[in-house]
């Protein structure tokens, strides 16, 4: 019994010092989740910040469908049916709609440029 007294202050101690390590193990963990937390959001930010500005130099938004065919056609004419040019214009509308808009739309797909075939990927049936 007097053995135990003896030990018990060297115990507590430890005790107390593992506590305070865990304590401060758990504050790293959160200090670097909240960093990641800020690079993702700064990421998001100029990743959104791109794309405004992408859309504002094709003429702002193209928001229904006359004005998506306009558009497509004075590119067509402008670029001489240059088919990279336009897809990647109507790219960046479809990404402007879906990550600054936050659009939603019935079908998920009407967001995809492409789809999978057999594992392979092809140009979506609606872009053609």
């Amino acid at each position: 019994m007097a053995e135990a007294r003896a030990y018990a202050p060297n115990i507590l101690n430890r005790y107390l010092q593992k506590m305070v390590t865990i304590k401060q193990q758990r504050w790293n963990q959160l200090q670097q989740k909240q960093r990641k937390k800020a690079v993702k959001e700064d990421k998001q930010v100029a990743s959104r910040a791109k794309l405004k500005n992408n859309v504002t130099a094709q003429g702002g938004v193209w928001c229904t469908e006359e004005m998506v065919n306009s558009k497509l056609m004075e590119l067509n004419r402008k670029f001489k049916k240059d088919e990279e040019i336009t897809h990647a214009l109507l790219h960046t509308q479809l990404q402007f709609h879906q990550n600054v808009l936050k659009s939603k739309v019935q079908q998920k797909e009407c967001f995809n440029l492409t789809t999978s075939i057999g594992g392979t990927f092809k140009n979506s049936p609606s872009m053609t």
